[in-house]
């Protein structure tokens, strides 16, 4: 675990002390998208709950583990809800 925590830091600290912008704007486009991606899966993961009717602690449980695993999430939806969740309905 030390290990990757130092990883971390390493790459943390070369990111915030480079010259190069381009390491900076692939950062931040990186996680951008991946902030973009996770909201997505939260909300899709809201709105399913909803619509299968579960009690908004589910939904609130279901949509942060959506969150933090949003491109899991993602490719859980497309496989098995995509057809049974009809978002429309909300």
């Amino acid at each position: 675990m030390n290990i990757i925590i130092k990883m971390i830091e390493t790459f943390c600290h070369e990111l915030m002390y480079s010259d190069n912008t381009e390491d900076k704007v692939f950062y931040y486009s990186r996680l951008l998208l991946n902030l973009m991606i996770s909201i997505l899966a939260g909300v899709l993961s809201w709105n399913c709950n909803t619509v299968l009717g579960l009690s908004v602690l589910s939904k609130i449980f279901y949509s942060v583990f959506a969150f933090m695993f949003g491109t899991l999430y993602l490719i859980f939806y497309l496989i098995f809800r995509h057809g049974t969740c009809d978002i429309q309905k909300i």
